[in-house]
């Protein structure tokens, strides 16, 4: 079912988004929606960020919200001036969400490559601090993000996935593998997104698992496809490459976790997915 959308402004400097939900069991649901402005870090000066959020309820079963926000388009690179050399053939569903073309109408835009920091070390009760910077082809341009995560425990090992995409997103005069591995030398890096995530008490040493989706996949659960199972059957139908996968460590004795996480940031894992 669609979770009702509630819309609230106000502006900051960064998001940060504060989801609670819970679950018990073996892949019960527990699932959150959010999204916010997004675009690339600008050459001079910072953007005004505007943000409504509705987070939803825990409980045995998990809970939801959803969120959105206001247009604020951004201008990337000049989309006229060569970026990534010769293309890289998208010959797999795995190697390329999808093929491109010189015109982009809008959308939908997955986590494909880019840098996702996390604090990995918690307690429990601890919320799971989460950056995402995604790596967009410069002839795209992007207005803001969304995620959602789901969780489940099979055989006594726990992961959340973190569904994080761009919606609305449009192109021009881009290369057939503007949605692909095109020349990670060519990625424009979208301005970090910070989350947090209030994973089960229950739940022991677990992973956080960024998955490889198409922009179908992220199409569909933008447009409501989005409970727990069908979320997770589309994770499934693709190969989830190892670096993907995030060890998350529970422990008494560990110190309190970062608010927030970035590169340097103690108590902070950062890591590269698809980009050197």
């Amino acid at each position: 079912m669609r979770m009702t959308i509630l819309k609230r402004s106000l502006r900051i400097a960064l998001p940060a988004l504060l989801l609670a939900g819970g679950c018990k069991g073996d892949d019960e649901m527990a699932t959150e929606t959010a999204s916010t402005a997004d675009t690339a870090a600008p050459s001079t000066g910072d953007p005004t960020e505007s943000t409504d959020t509705d987070t939803g309820g825990g409980g045995d079963g998990g809970g939801g919200g959803t969120g959105t926000t206001g247009e604020q388009p951004t201008t990337g690179a000049d989309p006229t001036a060569p970026t990534t050399g010769e293309p890289v053939p998208c010959d797999t569903s795995e190697g390329c969400t999808g093929m491109g073309g010189s015109e982009v109408a809008s959308t939908t835009l997955p986590f494909f490559r880019g840098e996702v920091c996390i604090s990995d070390k918690l307690r429990t009760g601890d919320p799971l601090a989460i950056t995402v910077s995604t790596c967009v082809h410069p002839c795209l341009k992007t207005d803001g993000y969304s995620f959602k995560w789901v969780y489940r425990c099979t055989d006594g090992v726990c992961e959340a996935g973190l569904v994080f995409y761009h919606p609305n997103v449009t192109g021009s005069m881009c290369p057939a593998d503007v949605f692909g591995a095109f020349d990670p030398a060519g990625c424009t890096f979208t301005k970090p997104a910070a989350l947090a995530i209030k994973l089960p008490d229950t739940m022991g040493d677990a992973s956080l698992l960024m998955p490889f989706l198409t922009n179908d996949d992220a199409a569909a659960i933008d447009g409501g496809e989005s409970d727990n199972d069908a979320v997770w059957a589309r994770v499934d139908s693709h190969v989830q490459a190892a670096e993907r996968r995030l060890p998350i460590n529970f422990a008494a004795e560990n110190p309190a976790p970062p608010a927030a996480c970035t590169a340097g940031e103690p108590g902070c894992t950062c890591r590269k997915i698809g980009v050197p």
